[in-house]
């Protein structure tokens, strides 16, 4: 498989696997779950789904479509970050603490304990069974409207991982390097994006209007930063980089979450500073 099949294939995947991911964490927020707990979750089934794959996938389409693709665009680093800043910034400290120490401890180890079990896949679509039951009517609705914007947007930022692995690839270069570093940019372009679409004007009225505003976060948001981040590919590398060392596995986490985490406190402060730079320049006669 040439490096534009296994773009093409895996943006497929990415994108169904962010309007899947979309879905789950809205079915939850209906039903009276939290945000973050519904992005950890999905998380960590994800990145136990990922280590189950990781042992039965042999076909590099299916690699490129299921684990690369799939998993890739339904597992979200970028929501990670965002929530986890989002609980900081409101005061919450012990759940931002909460939400990073267990996507980043309990991602590899579910990672590395479904490679061993073989009758995951049924446990893990049981578990995301109470999240979907609500699909009906209007609800189905709801979610199929926003389709085509998040599906686009997990496509080219799927493409975009998927791109950067293919170069790292070609080049011999070391694998965690373009996880890592679309982590990093997709959480500054998360954080900088939640906290621009949720801007005011002079009247303290929202700058975006409701329908554009949820478009751009379904697009930008749970499309595009979702599909170019990933944690089930970073739960992965740090499961296999434990067996070598793990001083090596806490390194690849330790770059993943520092810096994910600066870089969408960065991106979330530069557009509250935009903002109210804005609304300074509306308020001047």
């Amino acid at each position: 498989m040439n490096a534009l099949e296994w773009i093409i294939i895996g943006s497929c995947g990415g994108a169904i696997g962010a309007w899947l991911r979309t879905v789950v964490r809205d079915e939850c927020v209906g039903q009276g779950i939290a945000s973050w707990q519904a992005i950890l979750a999905v998380n960590l089934v994800g990145s136990a789904l990922a280590g189950w794959g990781s042992t039965v996938v042999q076909t590099e389409w299916q690699r490129a479509f299921f684990l690369a693709g799939a998993l890739g665009g339904f597992t979200t680093f970028s929501g990670l970050c965002v929530e986890t800043v989002a609980q900081w910034q409101a005061g919450r400290r012990s759940t931002a603490a909460v939400i990073t120490m267990s996507t980043m401890i309990g991602g590899p180890l579910a990672a590395s304990a479904a490679a061993a079990l073989s009758a995951f896949p049924p446990l893990a679509v049981t578990a995301l069974i109470p999240s979907t039951t609500a699909l009906r009517g209007r609800r189905m609705s709801h979610h199929g409207g926003g389709l085509f914007f998040i599906a686009l947007g997990g496509a080219l930022g799927s493409a975009m991982r998927l791109g950067s692995d293919a170069f790292t690839r070609a080049n011999e270069l070391a694998p965690t390097i373009p996880t890592a570093t679309v982590n990093i940019c997709g959480a500054a372009l998360a954080g900088f994006v939640a906290q621009w679409l949720v801007a005011s004007d002079r009247r303290g009225q929202p700058r975006h209007a409701a329908l554009a505003r949820l478009r751009l976060e379904r697009f930008l948001l749970m499309g595009f930063a979702g599909g170019l981040t990933t944690m089930s590919a970073v739960s992965l590398e740090v499961s296999d980089a434990f067996k070598r060392s793990p001083g090596e596995a806490l390194m690849i986490a330790a770059i993943n979450i520092t810096c994910g985490l600066m870089a969408a406190a960065l991106g979330w402060l530069l557009a509250r500073r935009l903002s109210m730079r804005y609304v300074g320049v509306e308020r001047q006669p």
